[in-house]
């Protein structure tokens, strides 16, 4: 399904997968990047789609350096980042003015990245929140963080691998950021505002790769999480909260049994 946004990108519904139990229901749990640039239109067509709660995954600074535009009749909770944190620029991007940047140097950050990502404070906090309004929420919950695909990607495989998803489908979802969010289409436009925030240019081929994941960005959080506390079954428990009726009671709200 397409969705009519023109500025909220790699927006997508990362539900319908089959599960053991039945296939995680469509149109309750959604993937977005940010909404700074969101237009009005953009923004009464989010509103119309009745969402209960908005997760933001981007730390306090980025949220004020990329202010979130909502319709004033949009009634959706709030479930952010509350952790203090001086750092306002997206992980994806913190290395681009960098002497002697190439491909194949932000693959090797962007790895980095993700084996912090899973045990950063306030990532643990938020993602935790996610988790608990899970069972509870009345309508659809969607989650971002700038660019859609970091951050968000985890969280996301987190919650699918909660429901019983596949490895494979997981994967699949994960990489669809590469051709959803449009980014040969996009890629003016953001080598141009990169230069307006930073005032420095960044060549395109290195934007391009910077906007895209790879299989290995998520293995390595994986690994990560494995190797520190034995498997995700025991990060999502021991550092998330999510017991076994927890994760009971999301399945019985999000799965629909044949």
């Amino acid at each position: 399904m397409t969705f009519p946004f023109k500025a909220i990108h790699n927006f997508r519904d990362f539900g319908g997968y089959a599960t053991p139990e039945g296939r995680v229901k469509r149109g309750l749990l959604f993937r977005s990047a940010h909404y700074a640039d969101a237009t009005e239109a953009d923004l009464e067509a989010f509103r119309a789609m009745g969402m209960a709660a908005i997760v933001d995954l981007r730390r306090p600074a980025e949220r004020v350096r990329f202010a979130t535009r909502r319709h004033p009749d949009c009634r959706a909770a709030l479930i952010a980042y509350g952790v203090p944190s001086l750092d306002n620029e997206p992980p994806h991007l913190s290395n681009l003015t960098e002497d002697g940047m190439s491909e194949a140097k932000i693959s090797a950050r962007m790895t980095e990245v993700y084996r912090e990502l899973p045990y950063e404070a306030g990532h643990i906090e938020v993602f935790g929140k996610t988790f608990a309004a899970l069972p509870q929420m009345d309508g659809p919950i969607v989650m971002h963080c700038h660019a859609g695909k970091d951050r968000t990607g985890l969280i996301v495989a987190f919650i699918q691998h909660a429901l019983g998803v596949g490895a494979a489908d997981i994967l699949d979802d994960y990489l669809a950021t590469n051709t959803k969010s449009r980014i040969e289409e996009r890629l003016p436009g953001l080598v141009q505002t990169f230069r307006a925030n930073h005032g420095v240019d960044a060549p395109p081929h290195l934007m391009r790769h910077v906007w895209k994941v790879e299989k290995g960005y998520l293995d390595a959080a994986l690994a990560q999480i494995a190797a520190r506390d034995g498997s995700l079954d025991g990060y999502l428990e021991k550092r998330l909260g999510v017991t076994p009726a927890m994760k009971a009671a999301i399945r019985a709200r999000l799965i629909e049994t044949a």
